[in-house]
């Protein structure tokens, strides 16, 4: 529900494009779940065995 107040707070606001974020493998399904898309993946980007992932989500302008 988190997740869905603030994206829905960034959309509404009218003042951004784009949402981005940086999880793991293992979360990223979670987000995708909201409309965010992998455009990359960094081996060992947090940690060594800790894949990081950058994920974007294209908003509606208001």
């Amino acid at each position: 529900m988190l997740a869905e107040y603030r994206l829905d707070a960034i959309e509404s606001s009218g003042a951004f494009q784009e949402a981005e974020l940086f999880t793991t493998p293992q979360i990223a399904t979670f987000f995708a779940k909201f409309g965010f898309e992998a455009v990359a993946i960094e081996k060992d980007g947090f940690a060594p065995g800790m894949d990081k992932v950058q994920m974007t989500k294209h908003l509606t302008i208001a």
